[in-house]
């Protein structure tokens, strides 16, 4: 647990923190306020920003074909589309049964050598 001393020193260290923070501060506390409000707001905006550029990158990224995946994806005039729920679902579901082939295949091989 804490000892009394160290609790003592961070309490006195916290306290002329704030006493020093506010007799050497160069703004007054109205003027402080309001800069941090802008600064938040600031950083709100380009949190906001960043967060429409990459959900914009993701929907490209599901919009193009996987590197296994061949043909016209989209109307055919060459604009992207996200795909639907059905082959989100395809994939998923040929990829699982890719994988489940490749693992049997792997446990298949891994018996035969042990004999």
């Amino acid at each position: 647990m804490l000892d009394r001393g160290r609790l003592g020193t961070f309490v006195l260290g916290t306290v002329a923190g704030i006493l020093t923070g506010v007799f050497i501060a160069p703004r007054s506390g109205r003027e402080l306020r309001n800069a941090l409000a802008n600064r938040a707001g600031e950083v709100r905006e380009r949190s906001r920003e960043g967060y429409f550029e990459t959900r914009e990158r993701m929907r490209e990224r599901f919009a193009s074909p996987l590197p296994h995946e061949t043909g016209v994806r989209g109307g055919g005039d060459g604009e992207r589309r996200l795909p639907d729920e059905t082959e989100l679902y395809e994939r998923v579901r040929r990829t699982q049964e890719l994988i489940r082939s490749r693992l049997r295949q792997e446990g298949a091989d891994r018996n035969g050598r042990g004999r």
